[in-house]
């Protein structure tokens, strides 16, 4: 058993620091100051606490590395983070994360860290960016519903209120119901 077991994820973390840290600057400065992405720090804070709780995960002896599956897995993520960051695209970019932690933990030690980091992996899917119209897609039913119910409810309140698909109207005002 090494002396610091922490000596080889020195280069790691080097590596994943100059990687991913520009692109956290640059979401910091953009997508994360509109309303729809504010979480994105919050769950990443929550990520780094998941991992920081279940870091002896990172230094158990590397009973069984897969060092080809996690090659492989590695290879994909570091192709996606080399498409997203050179076209621009943040849902590559940001999504690149988890198949390059998951390579680095096979490669490393092995699935014993996957099953004790699995939640932070699938958690890191909450700071992926998606694109308005997935966006929408996904939320525009949830709207529909939504405004049904509040229709529902105020008109059962006594108000005097009408629905044109997601926009309420109360008297004089109009209430877009929005994500």
């Amino acid at each position: 058993m090494d002396k610091n077991p922490w000596l080889k994820w020195l280069p790691v973390m080097f590596g994943v620091v100059v990687m991913y840290a520009p692109m956290y600057i640059r979401l910091s400065k953009s997508i994360w100051q509109s309303e729809e992405y504010a979480h994105g720090p919050i769950v990443l804070a929550v990520c780094l606490w998941l991992l920081w709780k279940n870091r002896d995960a990172l230094i158990e002896m590397a009973i069984a590395p897969r060092p080809i599956s996690g090659g492989v897995i590695f290879a994909c993520g570091l192709f996606t983070f080399i498409v997203g960051r050179s076209l621009g695209i943040s849902l590559l970019e940001v999504g690149s994360q988890i198949p390059v932690f998951t390579g680095l933990l096979l490669i490393l030690v092995g699935w014993s860290a996957i099953r004790k980091l699995w939640v932070m992996l699938l958690f890191l899917l909450f700071v992926v960016p998606l694109p308005g119209f997935l966006l929408d897609t996904l939320t525009g039913s949830l709207k529909q519903q939504v405004s049904i119910i509040v229709e529902w409810i105020l008109y059962h309140s006594g108000y005097p209120v009408a629905r044109n698909g997601v926009i309420l109207s109360i008297g004089q005002y109009l209430f877009p119901v929005s994500g």
